[in-house]
């Protein structure tokens, strides 16, 4: 529901932002379940969430690092003078 009308308001580059965030997000999800069925039993409620959502953070935190590392560097616009510092 939510790519099909982010693809009518907003169009295809939208979309496609919108899955490629999803998909990053999705890792950490599943991630903090995985944390959260492992530890549960063994750790109790309060100290199985809190590992849980640590183990996400971390995960979310690896993917946005990975995910800048990577982005291209933009290039200076048209007419402007390359300076260094």
């Amino acid at each position: 529901m939510l790519a099909t009308f982010t693809h009518a308001q907003r169009g295809e580059l939208e979309l496609n932002r919108l899955l490629r965030g999803l998909l990053r997000g999705f890792g950490a999800y599943a991630l903090f379940c995985f944390a959260l069925a492992l530890s549960l039993r063994a750790l109790g409620t309060a100290t199985a969430f809190a590992l849980a959502t640590a183990v996400a953070l971390l995960a979310q935190a690896l993917v946005l690092a990975l995910t800048r590392a990577r982005a291209p560097v933009p290039a200076p616009a048209v007419g402007t003078a390359l300076t260094e510092p």
